[in-house]
C-alpha cells in the first residue's frame, strides 16, 4: 500500500468519524429537546410550584403541614415524581418511607400513600390482634372490612357473645385453594384461607377480656350476613 492510498484511507476514516459524531450529537440534542418538551408539557411551563421539605423528615415520620412548603422550581431540575402544590392533601398526614432532606422536593416515591389501619380505629376503641385458625374464623372466609361477632364459652361451656359488629382491620393468611375448581367459600370462590392471626377494632373496655379468651383459644368469629367493605 503506497502513501497516497494510506492518505485516502485516513481521510475517509476521518470523514466517517466526523459524520458519526455529528449524527450522535444531533440525536442527543433531539432526545434532550424531546425530554425538555415533555417536562414543560407535564408541569405546564419552564417552572412549577412543588412541595419541598422545610426541614429534614425522618423515615417513618408523619408529614405535618409545617414540614412542607410550596416553592417554584425549574421544571428541568425536578425529579420525575414531585408533588405539586395542589397535592398537599396527598402528603400531609402520610409517613415518609425514606429520609427527605430540608429543601428537597417531596417525591411520591418517598411518601407512603397508604393510611395505616390503626388510623381507622375510632376513639374509644382499641386494635387487638389475636391468633386464630380457619375453624374459629368462619372457615377462613374472613375479609378485611367485615363486621363479625365474637363468641366465647362461659364457665358452663355455653357460648356467649363477647362483642357484636366488630370490624376486621387486618389479617394474616395463606391461600390454600388457588385453582378455579376449588370449592367456594362463604364469600365466593377460593375464599378458604389459612388464617394465622387477625386484628380487630374492639371496645376498649372489652379488649382485655377478648385477649384473655383468645390466649386459651376460646374466641370464635361469626358472621351475620351484613355488608362489608373490601
Amino acid at each position: 500500500m503506497n502513501q497516497r492510498t494510506r492518505t485516502y484511507i485516513s481521510v475517509a476514516c476521518g470523514l466517517i468519524a466526523a459524520v458519526s459524531l455529528g449524527v450522535f450529537l444531533y440525536q442527543s440534542a433531539t432526545a434532550s429537546e424531546r425530554a425538555k418538551e415533555a417536562l414543560l408539557n407535564r408541569f405546564g411551563g419552564a417552572t412549577a410550584e412543588v412541595l419541598v421539605a422545610t426541614r429534614t423528615i425522618r423515615v417513618g415520620e408523619k408529614v405535618t403541614e409545617g414540614a412542607i412548603a410550596a416553592q417554584m422550581w425549574p421544571s428541568i431540575l425536578l425529579p420525575e415524581d414531585p408533588y405539586l402544590r395542589s397535592e398537599s392533601n396527598k402528603v400531609i398526614g402520610h409517613s415518609a418511607n425514606s429520609i427527605i432532606l430540608a429543601g428537597e422536593p417531596i417525591r411520591t416515591a418517598r411518601i407512603d400513600d397508604a393510611i395505616s389501619v390503626l388510623e381507622s380505629v375510632p376513639i374509644g376503641m382499641q386494635a387487638v390482634t389475636i391468633s386464630t385458625d380457619p375453624i374459629r374464623a368462619i372457615g377462613g372466609a374472613v375479609r378485611v372490612g367485615m363486621q363479625v361477632d365474637l363468641l366465647c364459652p362461659n364457665a358452663t361451656g355455653v357460648m356467649e357473645v363477647l362483642a357484636r359488629e366488630v370490624t376486621v382491620l387486618a389479617l394474616s393468611t395463606e391461600e390454600n385453594a388457588s385453582d378455579e375448581t376449588a370449592p367456594s367459600g362463604l364469600l365466593g370462590p377460593n375464599a378458604n384461607q389459612d388464617i394465622r392471626w387477625i386484628t380487630l377494632s374492639v371496645d376498649a373496655e372489652l379488649a382485655q377480656q377478648i385477649v384473655t379468651a383468645a390466649t386459651v383459644g376460646k374466641v370464635y368469629l361469626t358472621y351475620s350476613g351484613q355488608a362489608y367493605e373490601g
